[in-house]
């Protein structure tokens, strides 16, 4: 993936000291598992994803995650599209 357009918004060295950011996201449901995707795709490093809940059918409409996750804990789920 090129960075070239997150650096430009960003600004020289940002791009680089946001990569070893660690952020910390509580519950990846419908609001959470997009915000770790997007801080992901502008640079940040490092995740702490924590939710108890499994993705379920009656949420996948609404979840960052397709089908192919259904049954798995969403932390995980989330984890695993952002690496």
């Amino acid at each position: 993936m090129s960075w070239d357009r997150v650096e430009r918004l960003l600004g020289g060295g940002n791009l680089e000291r946001l990569s070893h950011k660690r952020v910390a996201i509580v519950g990846l449901g419908s609001g959470g598992g997009y915000v770790a995707l997007t801080l992901a795709m502008s640079g940040v490093g490092k995740f702490v994803l924590v939710d108890d809940d499994d993705l379920e059918e009656s949420n996948i409409v609404r979840h960052v995650a397709d089908r192919r996750y259904l049954g798995m804990n969403k932390a995980q789920a989330v984890a695993e599209l952002i690496r």
